[in-house]
């Protein structure tokens, strides 16, 4: 506890008595800043008469130096001058000096932030009432060094948050397990700044033990967008933060910590590719997602991880990006089997009655379609099969079969699938006797679905395509497939029947 700050005071108070009624109030507009230089002892004169005259003759200050100090304000005194100050026969000692503000803070708001600058074991612990679960981290990859935890954020959509590096199956930390939205109260018993030691040094600050954790009631907490701000620079005023932004890939991607990958990204506030702004996932999701230079990606709400002063907006699933358009290669060489080549699932706006499935057929031979049935896959949690059209006749090489949905009519089509085209998370597959010969899945990844019948399918091309916008969903180049979803599919002018 600090023992050089203490303000000394004339006022119509008894000498040298702790501060009671004559204090003025704890919960400040600075209460953020804690332990604060405002530890107050009242005082009739500079230098209490008699025994009570008490400074240290050492102390690199004369009492005539100090000047009074208006009531609420922590200016006018010099701190220094009173590190050895103890009232002489009152027998008080500088251990028994309470800090002003935290932890006493009132709000969720000014709670979290004094217990940010805050660093190891807190005796009394921090109370922190009324804060909202912002996330709550899922399991991270195999082998993975970084802690798995909880965010919780001041409501509204400004912060300031905290990472809770304590995992959420910890059920003496979490009595029941924390659940995105919840309103909680809680207590700090210990914090970590992960770079030297000392807070405000520039890492991430990690609060490492909690008591009394309680959940009450539930809460909505809007993510920020930060697309406009220059994040390294406004690291400390965001991190842990709930952000959404729009990016563009800018380099390669590269490892990121065990199991981890990130790639540098530019947005409107850091339009220059910086190793201090980088989009961190782990190394599968970005296997999945594809992403090359030039993609745009929009994060639609994930915390603001950070690491030293590099803000490194993170997302732990695919769910959490939309990618949108990524740069065409040169050249493509066409896939060697049918592809699923264009979808149209939401006419916007107006009526869902031209959803349709183009078929295509890149190979230079002409394929018999006997067998083969393009399935509808229904995202739910345990995705399963809707619906199923069985494929005939034969497709010439370099044609297209068009399939409409139920309801829907569309110029060419020869064949119609038994239900209506659902929005995602949801897909079709290609399916033909030996397994899958194509998929698609859009507006989420699907990793499996339950057939008719009970047989349950793997899909290797599991992440989404896209989301269906103001086109549809077209391969580009037409009938290329790379195996990655994310850079094979663009939403597109659509084409039924045709070259994309």
């Amino acid at each position: 506890m600090k023992k050089n700050a203490l303000v000394l005071l004339t006022l119509a108070c008894s000498p040298l008595a702790l501060v009671t009624a004559c204090d003025p109030p704890r919960n400040r507009t600075d209460a953020a800043t804690a332990p604060l230089d405002a530890f107050v002892i009242l005082t009739d004169a500079y230098v209490a008469p008699g025994t009570d005259a008490a400074i240290d003759a050492a102390a690199s200050e004369t009492p005539d130096a100090f000047t009074p100090m208006m009531m609420g304000s922590d200016a006018g005194l010099d701190a220094r001058a009173l590190d050895a100050f103890v009232p002489g026969t009152d027998a008080f000692s500088a251990d028994a000096f309470v800090p002003r503000d935290a932890p006493f803070a009132s709000t969720p708001c000014e709670q979290i932030a004094a217990v940010r600058a805050t660093n190891g074991t807190l005796s009394p612990a921090y109370p922190v009432a009324g804060a909202i679960v912002s996330y709550v981290m899922p399991v991270l990859p195999t082998g993975a060094t970084d802690p798995r935890g909880v965010f919780v954020q001041c409501p509204g959509a400004s912060g300031p948050a905290l990472f809770l590096a304590i995992s959420p199956d910890d059920r003496t930390a979490f009595p029941t397990a924390p659940v995105v939205g919840q309103i909680v109260s809680f207590s700090v018993t210990a914090t970590l700044d992960t770079a030297s030691g000392a807070s405000s040094t520039g890492d991430q600050h990690r609060v490492t033990g909690i008591t009394g954790w309680s959940a009450a009631g539930t809460g909505i907490l809007a993510a920020e967008d930060v697309s406009a701000v220059a994040l390294p620079a406004m690291i400390d005023a965001y991190e842990s933060e709930i952000v959404s932004m729009d990016a563009v890939i800018a380099s390669a991607g590269s490892a990121a910590g065990t199991g981890f990958t990130s790639f540098q990204i530019t947005t409107t506030g850091v339009p220059t590719a910086s190793a201090d702004q980088r989009l961190r996932m782990p190394a599968d999701v970005a296997t999945s997602l594809g992403l090359v230079v030039g993609c745009q990606v929009r994060l639609t709400g994930t915390p603001l991880w950070r690491f030293t002063t590099a803000a490194q907006p993170s997302i732990w699933s695919a769910s959490e990006i939309v990618v949108g358009t990524c740069p065409m290669p040169m050249t493509c060489t066409p896939a060697t089997h049918l592809v699923i080549n264009e979808i149209d699932y939401d006419q916007v706006p107006g009526a869902d009655t031209a959803e349709f499935v183009e078929i295509h057929n890149p190979t230079g031979s002409a394929i018999p379609l006997t067998g083969i049935s393009l399935v509808q896959v229904n995202g739910v949690a345990t995705p399963v099969e809707y619906g199923r059209v069985a494929l005939t006749g034969t497709l010439a090489a370099g044609g297209y079969l068009l399939v409409t949905a139920s309801g829907s009519t569309v110029a060419g089509a020869t064949l119609s699938l038994p239900e209506a085209m659902q929005n995602g998370p949801d897909g079709m597959i290609l399916l033909g006797p030996d397994g899958i010969i194509d998929a698609a899945m859009y507006e989420g990844t699907i990793s499996s679905v339950m057939l008719a019948g009970g047989m349950t399918l793997t899909i290797s091309e599991s992440a989404s395509i896209g989301t269906d916008g103001a086109n549809g969903l077209s391969r580009r180049p037409n009938g290329c497939d790379r195996d990655t979803p994310a850079v094979d599919w663009a939403d597109a002018p659509l084409t039924p029947g045709a070259m994309n």
